[in-house]
């Protein structure tokens, strides 16, 4: 179960290339999603989106967003898993940010589905990027 519960957190980032149907497929309609922020002066944001937004923002992006997971934790406990995963992000190419992914899936008669996704936005050395570099398809 802890592989197809890797599979389906990566189908949101290879949705983040252009496939925004794809989302529809790996993710409850009703999911939330969060970033989380430590802003220069200490403080903490949080914002939140939905599966539309995201979507939305995958159609009418433009540039292609690039997000790779990886060193992932992943915890299964009959119908729910949880995966921890470090990532970096690229837009068009360009490095936008690190942090950590924290994915909440559940079991349902279609498979493994997301019902929460949570992330931390930073920066190097706050956050680590991916040990292969620079993706090369971004």
């Amino acid at each position: 179960p802890w592989t197809v519960a890797k599979i389906s957190v990566q189908g949101i980032f290879d949705a983040l290339a252009g496939d925004a149907d794809q989302l529809s497929e790996i993710m409850m309609p009703d999911v939330i999603m969060r970033s989380n922020s430590v802003e220069e002066d200490g403080s903490v944001t949080s914002s939140t989106s939905t599966v539309n937004g995201l979507r939305s923002r995958i159609v009418s992006g433009g540039a292609i967003m690039v997000e790779r997971m990886f060193d992932s934790k992943v915890m299964v406990s009959g119908p729910i898993a949880t995966v921890w995963t470090p990532y970096d992000f690229y837009t068009g190419g360009e490095f936008s940010h690190c942090g950590i992914d924290v994915v909440t899936l559940t079991q349902t008669q279609k498979g493994w589905r997301i019902i929460s996704l949570d992330w931390t936005r930073q920066q190097p050395p706050d956050c680590q990027l991916h040990p292969d570099g620079p993706p090369t398809d971004s």
